[in-house]
């Protein structure tokens, strides 16, 4: 709905990083793929996780809290994109250009307690070089329905690459074993 109306954006690379980051490369899928914890704004099922959150001190504790639940990677980013653009205090960081402050402005409005947060996605979108998922001279529209089915895209394509890896390090790691064994 939000997305087909051209209403407010976010990038790409943005939404991958942060799913990226929030499932741990995909190997804790938990809930949804964005780590979203229930919010006001939905009706979506919920499900009660433990979480680490991170104090300004840098010291951690944990909590149980209510994620939303999501179906399946459509559904985590479609969630995603009416989470980040219905919720006014993310409102610095839309319909930016510069994802680096994107970041900035998601995390500074309160996304995640991690301090290092905003320095892990600049991260993962540099040395991923995930700016490729967005077009080079947008409408708003345009940024909308693009980031919106690029987002997903890139998700998908990062999660072959997991698998790949996983596969790779998986036969690497027989192959050690296979000459530990034979010495």
């Amino acid at each position: 709905r939000r997305v087909a109306s051209g209403e407010d954006w976010v990038l790409p690379e943005v939404a991958v990083s942060q799913a990226i980051l929030e499932t741990g490369w995909g190997q804790h899928r938990g809930a949804n793929d964005f780590g979203i914890k229930a919010w006001s704004g939905s009706n979506r099922s919920k499900t009660t996780l433990a979480t680490k959150e991170q104090n300004a001190d840098g010291s951690y504790y944990g909590i149980n809290s209510a994620f939303e639940q999501t179906s399946s990677i459509e559904d985590s980013v479609a969630l995603y994109y009416d989470f980040i653009t219905s919720n006014s205090r993310y409102s610095k960081a839309l319909n930016l250009t510069d994802p680096y402050q994107s970041i900035r402005e998601i995390k500074a409005a309160g996304y995640a307690t991690s301090l290092s947060y905003a320095d892990n996605l600049i991260s993962i979108v540099k040395n991923y070089n995930l700016s490729r998922y967005s077009s080079s001279s947008p409408t708003s529209f345009e940024y909308s329905v693009n980031g919106y089915n690029a987002g997903i895209e890139a998700y998908e394509e990062s999660l072959k690459i997991i698998t790949n890896l996983e596969e790779i390090l998986a036969s690497s790691e027989s192959k050690i074993k296979m000459t530990c064994s034979a010495k």
